[in-house]
């Protein structure tokens, strides 16, 4: 249920859609389906001069908000919050705070999950050139005791490492293990790049290496993903260097799996798993 101005009972009926033009039965349409989002998703505000709300349709628009619990009204930290269509996602942080900046403006489906909650998704519209804020209620699952297993669980990180380990079965790609980092000891994290066949690593100037693509005739700058999640305008050494657990590297779409794929994604990708987050460093490989 969100908590917004629902439109007026002459702007939602038949008869007024169909007195609205242009950019009016857009916005009509837009509140009555925001009217009707799922419980999962409480509130939504967006905040724009009119300068922004004058922006082109298919320009960038950025979501934030909080993620917390539907019992305590706590926050919930390490939600993986994601924008479906797009691809677009954010941790929580402590506070249950997230922010995904410069993700497409328009409709998407925004999915969180947290282990131990049940999964809630809702429909969201991103207003172009402004910051959409929405808040999300997590219900915890409740097992049955025939179906519980008790088992210790490692740090997250190590949660990390299985998934990369899951994706290195099945060999599609060129896969940079903890060992292989630890051997090569890199100065910057481009330079674990420089091993892999098909990839391009510039030299390190002005802060970073550029990496490009050049398998299969390819020749194109591959998305970075960062935990599993898509991190846009994020150059490779802007990672912290020691933060860095494992890589995949997928040199097109042949070998990229389809998490990591998307309509405007035809280059494949450069996977980076960290052990805290992959923290910007204040020096590229410092």
């Amino acid at each position: 249920m969100i908590r917004s101005s629902r439109p007026t009972s002459e702007t939602c009926s038949p008869a007024g859609l169909l007195r609205s033009r242009g950019a009016a039965a857009r916005a009509t349409l837009a509140a009555a389906l925001l009217a009707a989002l799922p419980p999962a998703l409480v509130a939504q505000q967006s905040s724009g001069d009119s300068a922004r709300a004058a922006a082109p349709a298919d320009s960038t628009a950025t979501l934030a908000g909080k993620v917390v619990s539907a019992m305590t009204g706590g926050p919930l930290a390490n939600a993986r919050v994601v924008l479906v269509e797009s691809g677009y996602g954010a941790f929580t942080d402590s506070a249950g705070d997230f922010r995904v900046p410069n993700v497409p403006a328009g409709l998407d489906t925004v999915q969180v999950s947290l282990i131990g909650f049940a999964e809630a998704k809702a429909p969201l519209l991103l207003q172009a050139g402004a910051t959409t804020r929405a808040t999300f209620l997590l219900s915890q699952t409740v097992l049955k005791v025939e179906e519980l297993h008790v088992e210790v669980r490692a740090p997250r990180a190590r949660g990390k490492i299985a998934q990369f380990e899951e994706h290195r079965k099945y060999g599609q790609g060129f896969y940079i293990t903890p060992e292989m980092i630890e051997d090569r000891h890199p100065q910057h994290p481009s330079d674990l790049l420089r091993m892999v066949p098909g990839v391009e690593v510039s030299a390190y100037q002005m802060g970073g290496a550029s990496v490009r693509i050049t398998r299969s005739s390819l020749n194109c700058t591959p998305p970075i993903f960062v935990d599993g999640l898509l991190s846009p305008n994020l150059q490779i050494d802007e990672i912290n260097r020691d933060d860095i657990m494992a890589v995949e590297v997928y040199r097109g779409p042949s070998e990229t799996p389809p998490e990591y794929m998307s309509a405007s994604n035809r280059c494949g990708a450069i996977v980076v798993w960290t052990q805290s987050g992959g923290t910007r460093s204040g020096s590229p490989g410092g």
